[in-house]
């Protein structure tokens, strides 16, 4: 997959936005695999792509090493329940290694950790 080796050995690309296109689960388990090479990307977005829980799933596997990410846009994927829980454990998982951040300042207080 060329988006899968473009992310694993870019150091410019910082937004992919993959809108509206028909991908199946292999293409998001290709870009999955990408993602856990890759330091730069910002954003991704799969709005409008249908990609649907078990596609969700292993997209959450991936952005658990792409540190980077601080915007992941979803919007009418066709996700439900199970999907919803893979991104809750990514959210949490994600905020776990937010909080063992040096400085980092929690609730909006002044005090950093």
């Amino acid at each position: 997959c060329a988006i899968r080796d473009c992310l694993k050995v870019t150091s410019s690309l910082k937004v992919l936005e993959l809108q509206g296109l028909p991908l199946a689960y292999r293409d998001v388990e290709q870009i999955s695999s990408g993602l856990q090479h890759n330091s730069t990307l910002t954003k991704l977005s799969f709005a409008f792509c249908d990609i649907g829980n078990e596609a969700t799933e292993t997209l959450c596997l991936g952005l658990k090493q792409a540190l980077s990410v601080w915007l992941l846009d979803l919007t009418c994927c066709d996700i439900s329940a199970p999907g919803a829980a893979s991104l809750a454990k990514l959210v949490v998982y994600q905020s776990s290694l937010d909080m063992q951040k040096p400085g980092k300042i929690l609730l909006g207080t002044d005090d950093p950790i």
